[in-house]
């Protein structure tokens, strides 16, 4: 049997064909399987490569249960309140956890996600460095780090930037530098920290909605709101052939998306604004669980990863399986002024 894909069908197999085939490889394309809905077809070079599932489904992610019945409730998870933290919570029974059916996994060991274990630091060694550089912590650093709640470790942990960029290397991000470890990138993420949710997500349902949008268009609409993320690979990438941008790496993450969320955002394509609240939004879940590890192996630098408080609030889940941690030797983490000093330095 022949089937017609559609615009969306093939982008998404341009995704699930280079998360399976060689995931950093933009000559690598996909279009859905003229035999079956549920594969796709793959190719670089215009030469056969295999083929790789419609949809991942092997590894399925339960989120927190925060949910109330329906996007537009009221309806309060604990009696204490909409805030209180999910470990204090006394359930009213009105909200549940959703399956996230389509999720991948998180790169822990490479990635500032999912357990936030990763050794991995993206470093800029000197002022002259023209690209970043992945650097493991010392050991001790490491654990220092990933100590909450300790004085003497985040004392430790901020010593240890201190003694870098006293020695003119600068952190940008927890975990391995990829598309978006750029300093331009990293402005882009703290100048736009405040909106880019909503503005993001206002292109994204014009993406969907317009059939005529093409990846282009969609890029466009992010520059014009603000969120001009580099589209040069060569900005990012020593060889930078056949590899992301960051803005690539944000317009893929829309299509995931659209493809894997849209039953969970379909609230999104009426009122755009960001609810700015984590644990009630299965929207900003879907996002995170479903697109959010490819993704991050693509951008390497996100907001948290920065160190920077985004629109979103994540608090409730604090101390929970469910947490998203902020880099605490980021680029942002700590004020800075507006030539990009930390204060006090």
């Amino acid at each position: 049997m022949v089937f017609l894909s559609s615009r969306m069908d093939d982008l998404n197999c341009n995704n699930q064909c280079r998360w399976y085939l060689g995931f950093f490889d933009r000559a690598i394309t996909g279009s859905l399987s003229l035999s079956s809905v549920e594969r796709c077809d793959c190719v670089r070079a215009n030469a056969s490569i295999g083929s790789a599932p419609y949809y991942t489904t092997d590894h399925p992610f339960v989120g927190p249960p925060t949910v109330p019945p329906d996007p537009l409730s009221q309806a309060l998870c604990c009696k204490e309140g909409p805030d209180v933290p999910l470990a204090s919570c006394t359930a009213t029974g009105l909200c549940h956890a959703n399956t996230y059916e389509n999720a991948k996994p998180f790169d822990t060991n490479a990635t500032w996600a999912d357990t936030y274990s990763t050794p991995f630091v993206c470093v800029l060694p000197k002022s002259t460095s023209r690209y970043s550089e992945s650097w493991q912590m010392p050991a001790a650093v490491h654990a220092a780090c990933m100590q909450d709640g300790d004085a003497a470790a985040d004392s430790r942990c901020r010593q240890w930037r201190s003694e870098l960029l006293a020695a003119g290397t600068e952190v940008l991000h927890c975990g391995e530098c990829s598309a978006c470890s750029t300093r331009h990138d990293l402005e882009v993420l703290n100048r736009t920290k405040d909106f880019i949710t909503e503005r993001t997500t206002s292109c994204s349902t014009h993406f969907v909605a317009q059939e005529w949008w093409t990846v282009d268009d969609l890029s466009a609409c992010l520059v014009a709101a603000g969120i001009d993320f580099s589209t040069d690979p060569a900005l990012a990438w020593a060889q930078s052939t056949d590899k992301p941008s960051c803005m690539d790496a944000w317009t893929d993450n829309v299509v995931s998306d659209a493809t894997l969320c849209k039953s969970f955002c379909y609230t999104k394509f009426v009122n755009s604004t960001n609810t700015g609240d984590f644990a009630r939004d299965q929207c900003l879940q879907c996002d995170e669980y479903s697109s959010g590890p490819a993704f991050i192996k693509t951008a390497g630098a996100n907001r948290r990863s920065t160190g920077i408080q985004s629109d979103i609030n994540r608090t409730q889940l604090l101390g929970t399986p469910w947490e998203q941690k902020i880099c605490k030797v980021g680029f942002f983490s700590g004020a800075r002024d507006s030539r990009g000093s930390i204060a006090g330095r």
